[in-house]
This record gives structure tokens, C-alpha cells and sequence, in this order.
């Protein structure tokens, strides 16, 4: 069980013990993520605005929507 325990700890196997470099990068499917979501006509709504800057310990104050009416909506950037 402990060995289990051992292997299957994500932030043990992040780092390679060889080199202390990590193992894991950016693969296509986030990059691909990243570039659609900052697109020019890309918009969200508030929910997702604020679940991304309370991961993203964002402390500033709530950014302006992009949009306005019919509902307020905020841009990827």
C-alpha cells in the first residue's frame, strides 16, 4: 500500500530525482487551450472569469467586461 501511495503521488513524480528537472511541460492539447482562449472573439461569463482569477491568486480589483448588454461578458486577454 505505501509503495502505491509512493508511485501514484503526483508531486513526487513531477521533479526527474536524476537531474532535480521537472518531467512534465506544456503539451498541445493546453497550448492549444491557451490559443482559443485568448482568440479576438472569444468572451466569457462571470463564473468563469472568477473560478481563472481565484486560481490565478488575482488580488486586484474585478477587471471591467469587455460587453456590456445583453449580458456582461469579458474577453480571454
Amino acid at each position: 500500500m505505501a509503495e502505491v501511495k509512493e508511485i501514484m503521488a503526483v508531486p513526487n513524480q513531477i521533479v526527474s530525482p536524476k537531474d532535480n528537472k521537472p518531467v512534465m511541460g506544456i503539451v498541445q492539447d493546453s497550448l492549444l487551450g491557451v490559443m482559443l482562449f485568448t482568440l479576438r472573439d472569444t468572451f466569457i461569463e462571470k463564473e468563469l472569469v472568477m473560478n481563472l482569477l481565484m486560481w490565478a491568486n488575482y488580488n486586484d480589483k474585478f477587471p471591467m467586461p469587455a460587453i456590456l448588454k445583453p449580458k456582461p461578458l469579458w474577453t480571454g486577454k
